[in-house]
């Protein structure tokens, strides 16, 4: 029986041109889903989220992706770790 390899990883060749639009397409999806946050400061926090993964650091982790967009408020840190971990996310 020959394998056969099937390949998950699409090569990635980008150039500053190609994301562009990026941050706009960032948008429009973080739109599609919004109206199933209950609650704006869930909406928010969501695309701040969504923001900060697109951020050009060496950690992705919530504090410095916080402190990156907001700088050193650290209500603004614990905001972000509670939604990621304690928010109910439901699907209406």
């Amino acid at each position: 029986m020959t394998e056969t390899t099937i390949e998950t990883d699409p090569e990635m060749n980008l150039e500053p041109q190609d994301i562009d639009s990026l941050v706009d397409e960032l948008r429009e999806y973080h739109a599609i889903y919004s109206p199933l946050f209950c609650r704006r400061e869930q909406r928010e926090r969501a695309e701040e989220y969504l923001n900060g993964l697109l951020l050009d650091i060496p950690n992705e982790s919530i504090e410095p992706m916080i402190l990156a967009q907001e700088g050193t408020d650290p209500n603004a840190v614990r905001s972000m770790q509670r939604f990621i971990s304690e928010d109910v996310w439901g699907d209406k």
